[in-house]
Parts: structure tokens; C-alpha cells; sequence
């Protein structure tokens, strides 16, 4: 009989510790993990542990043909998780553990992933519009299948899109100082040429700010349009999904009293009292 032994499968910190991965990369699905019921909690896990891994590549790509490539194996994964027959993948293995491809519809699943091309496609976005159209698509999204996922009928789960196409507004304003290096950092065309800048100049940084804040203001007062218009569930059982109402109800109120001053690193963190700012919202009912 051989000695020899097999070698040892050595796991990542995020197959290991899924839900500190999560606190870790993305600190507000992960306070959104919280209000959510218990029994959801494996299906919303993996829901976002999914979307970080679409989220990541635009970071840990140089071509656009590399995050191309990426995403169509997405898209061919989630067909594969449809059919029973997922590819091997810690995040595709919880996706499949917690059903989504039963629980959630599989093209909105998919959808999700087509709307990561705007972030790696060079070509920039050219309107506000296409700005917001890609939050609904991405945040947006993310956020109604996250209320499906627990339930909600459908007039609460176009009310949870809403709210969370506000914070993907918000979160491209707060993430400005971190992708501005980017081929497509989002920021449109349109409203940046009308201030004398142009999606590939912004390495400035703080000194291009004066120049920016205009064409911020008009992101953020999109992001407060449609907080002021969503239609706000009521009740406890809806926390799960209006986390992100609250999240970013916090980021206008600091990016408006800052003056959109992106490049204050304030802004990136999240203040101590959110977690008990939240609990408050979630036993009112009221996001």
C-alpha cells in the first residue's frame, strides 16, 4: 500500500469564513445580513457573496476582454446552477446550497451580470440617465432579488429596487477617490464635459473637486428623487430589504453637509450609531 497521501486542499479565508468575508468587503450587505430572518440568511448570503464576485472584477482586471471573459462564465455558471449541474466554485456551491436558481428567477440572476459590463467597457456612460439606469441595474437589482428572496410581494419589491437605486447613486459619489484610475469610472460624459472635464482626466484628485461638485450635486439629486418618491414599506418583517433606504438616507445627509467633498475619507466609513440607527428603523417599520 502507498504512503503516499494526497495533498491538502488549502481553503480561502472566504470559503472559510463566508459571513466575516462579507463584514469585511462589503461592511453594508453585511449589516443588511442582519435584519434579514434567520431562514433567509443563507440565500441572501449567497446572493452577495455572488455580486462581490461580480463587483471585484472590474478591480482585478487590466483588459476588458479579461472581465469579459469573467463575466461569461457567470452567465454560463448560473445556466449550469439552473439545470442542476453547477461548476465547481465556493460562491457557485452556496448559490446552489440555498437554491437561488429555484428561489430566484435565473435571467435576473444573469441580469445582474450583464449590467457589470458598463464598468468595464472604456466606452463612458453619456447622461445622468444612464447613470441611474445602471444603479437600477446593478443595486437595484441586487436589492429586489434580495426581497423576493424573503418574500415580499411584488409592490415591496419594486419600492426595495427604488431605495437601493438610490444608494448605488450615492455609492458611485462615495467611491469616486477609489475609481477615478479606472478606464470607466462611471462618472457620465455629459455633465462632466459641461464642467471642462473628461472621464480619462480625473487623476487630479482634491484639486479637480470645484470641478466636480456640479456634476456630483446632480447624481446625489437624483439619489434624493428617488428616496423622496419611493414607496416605503411598512413593518419589521420588510427590514431585510430596506437597509439600504436608511444607508442611504446617512450618505446624502454627509455628502450634502460636506459639500461633496468626496475626497474626505470620512465619507467612506460608516458612522458607529448605523447599526443602532437601523435597529430603531426596523422596530418603527418606518425606512
Amino acid at each position: 500500500m502507498s504512503n503516499e497521501r494526497s495533498p491538502p486542499h488549502f481553503r480561502s479565508r472566504a470559503e472559510l469564513d463566508p459571513l466575516g468575508e462579507l463584514r469585511t468587503s462589503d461592511r453594508d450587505r453585511f449589516l443588511q445580513l442582519l435584519f434579514t430572518p434567520s431562514a433567509a440568511r443563507p440565500a441572501l448570503l449567497a446572493l452577495f457573496r455572488f455580486n462581490l464576485e461580480l463587483a471585484r472584477i472590474a478591480d482585478h482586471v487590466r483588459e476588458p476582454m479579461a472581465g469579459l471573459i469573467r463575466l461569461q462564465w457567470w452567465r454560463d455558471a448560473i445556466a449550469a446552477l439552473a439545470r442542476g449541474t453547477p461548476p465547481p466554485h465556493p460562491v457557485v456551491d452556496a448559490m446552489a446550497a440555498a437554491e437561488l436558481a429555484t428561489r430566484l428567477d435565473p435571467d435576473a440572476l444573469t441580469a445582474l451580470v450583464d449590467a457589470r459590463e458598463v464598468e468595464i467597457d472604456a466606452t463612458p456612460l453619456k447622461r445622468v440617465d444612464d447613470l441611474e439606469a445602471h444603479a437600477r441595474a446593478t443595486a437595484g437589482g441586487l436589492n429586489a432579488l434580495a426581497a423576493r428572496a424573503l418574500g415580499l410581494d411584488p409592490a415591496r419589491v419594486d419600492a426595495a429596487r427604488d431605495a437601493a437605486t438610490a444608494y448605488g447613486l450615492l455609492g458611485v459619489v462615495r467611491a469616486v477617490p477609489f475609481v477615478i484610475r479606472r478606464s470607466q469610472p462611471l462618472l457620465p460624459e455629459e455633465p462632466l464635459a459641461a464642467q471642462g472635464l473628461a472621464p480619462d482626466a480625473l487623476q487630479g484628485g482634491p484639486e479637480r473637486l470645484d470641478a466636480l461638485r456640479p456634476v456630483l450635486a446632480e447624481i446625489t439629486a437624483r439619489a434624493r428623487t428617488r428616496l423622496e418618491t419611493f414607496a416605503p414599506a411598512q413593518g419589521r418583517a420588510a427590514a431585510g430589504a430596506f437597509v439600504p433606504a436608511v444607508l442611504a438616507r446617512q450618505d446624502l445627509a454627509r455628502l450634502e453637509r460636506r459639500e461633496f467633498d468626496v475626497f474626505d475619507a470620512r465619507l467612506t466609513e460608516r458612522r458607529p450609531w448605523t447599526a443602532a440607527r437601523l435597529l430603531l428603523a426596523a422596530t418603527l417599520g418606518r425606512y
